[in-house]
């Protein structure tokens, strides 16, 4: 039987792609809000540092006494203000998109294994590997959209990296083969945690953790059960 270590990068991409499917079939609005605030705050940095330089030329500007006046800050001072806010609804509206996410899969990814139990037959459940692989397919639900966020900040990764490549290669043409080793560094990088994520979102030892864990909350949110161990200690 093939370990989880042993996944290769090719299925790693079929299931991202999988995930990333579910999630526009869950809600197709919250996946391209995702999708868009995403790359859009990945590029808040840039925004700020660009900004910030501007400011940090006319405060030069000053110290060398050129013909600045302070008037003329005012204006980098309310762009950096105004970016700022814009980031700020962006960063609401990406976490909005989350919460619709969250609040939509369960019923979805349920109705999902229940289609699928259906195409099998409900008799086939009495088979104990029917049965355990109905549990993993339980436990392993929940990180389905988990999945596909990753799969989203990667992609806004990209999207920063690709728009920091265009800026740097008009100004300073020299730099870009450092951005290609960087940007193959990042990639091998997000790649490694992404596997070592999802291998361990997928653990035998976490589920079964997670499984006792849920058993035992939702043991103890019984007033039954928490009146007995209150009698016997």
């Amino acid at each position: 039987m093939k370990k989880k270590s042993d996944i290769t990068f090719k299925e790693y991409v079929k299931i991202s792609l999988w995930s990333m499917q579910c999630s526009w079939q869950i809600s197709k609005s919250a996946t391209i809000i995702a999708l868009i605030t995403e790359i859009l705050r990945s590029l808040r940095p840039l925004a700020n540092t660009f900004i910030t330089a501007k400011l940090i030329d006319k405060l030069l500007s000053f110290a060398s006494g050129g013909d600045a006046q302070i008037v003329d800050l005012i204006p980098f001072l309310l762009i950096l203000f105004g970016v700022n806010l814009f980031f700020s609804g962006v960063d609401e509206l990406r976490n909005y998109a989350s919460r619709t996410m969250r609040r939509l899969s369960s019923p979805f990814l349920n109705k999902m294994e229940y289609e699928k139990i259906n195409y099998l037959g409900v008799q086939t459940l009495e088979f104990p590997d029917v049965a355990n692989a109905k549990q993993k397919v339980n436990d392993w639900l929940g990180i389905v959209t988990d999945v596909g966020n990753s799969v989203v900040r990667i992609i806004a990764s990209i999207a920063k990296v690709i728009v920091s490549g265009i800026i740097i290669l008009k100004t300073i043409p020299v730099v870009v083969p450092l951005i290609m080793l960087t940007s193959i560094v990042f990639y091998i990088q997000r790649r490694y945690f992404f596997k070592k994520e999802f291998e361990w979102q997928t653990n035998d030892k976490h589920l079964t953790e997670r499984r006792r864990n849920n058993w035992i909350a939702g043991e103890l949110s019984e007033p039954k059960t928490v009146g007995e161990i209150s009698i016997t200690g």
